[in-house]
């Protein structure tokens, strides 16, 4: 399903994980954006791009700001990733809908968390992401 993407926004991509895997799969028609709050890990990121030098590697941009204030047009994405970094941002709920404000219509959001499914906190993320229809949580 997620060949006919072509579109990719990786949230809190922090070194790239997701990033550079999306990126292979897009290949060179495809674009993917790395979107981090921290310069420090968009400087690794950007380094192992450059240092891997896969041709597929050349569609991804690296983009520093905030979750909650998504510096891109509405209906701009195909397609959101997001690995664990919703525990990370503030104002989760802006956040969530911030990511659906860019994702295309008909377009899909992936989220993996990695925590006890037992904490209060994680009830009312879970609650939160209930109201959200296109979202998927993998627990880990």
């Amino acid at each position: 399903m997620i060949y006919f993407y072509h579109h990719f926004l990786d949230l809190c991509c922090g070194s790239g994980d997701l990033a550079f895997l999306l990126s292979e799969r897009v290949g060179s028609d495809g674009k993917v954006i790395g979107f981090d709050f921290s310069r420090k890990q968009l400087s690794v990121a950007s380094l192992r791009q450059h240092l891997l030098s896969k041709a597929c590697y050349k569609n991804i941009e690296w983009i520093e700001g905030d979750a909650i204030e998504l510096p891109f047009s509405d209906c701009s994405f195909d397609a959101i990733t997001m690995g664990y970094g919703l525990r990370n941002v503030f104002d989760r709920c802006k956040a969530m809908q911030e990511m659906f404000r860019v994702l295309k219509p008909g377009s899909l959001s992936r989220m993996t968390l990695f925590c006890s499914c037992e904490s209060v906190e994680i009830r009312d993320l879970v609650k939160l992401v209930l109201l959200f229809d296109k979202v998927c949580l993998l627990f880990l």
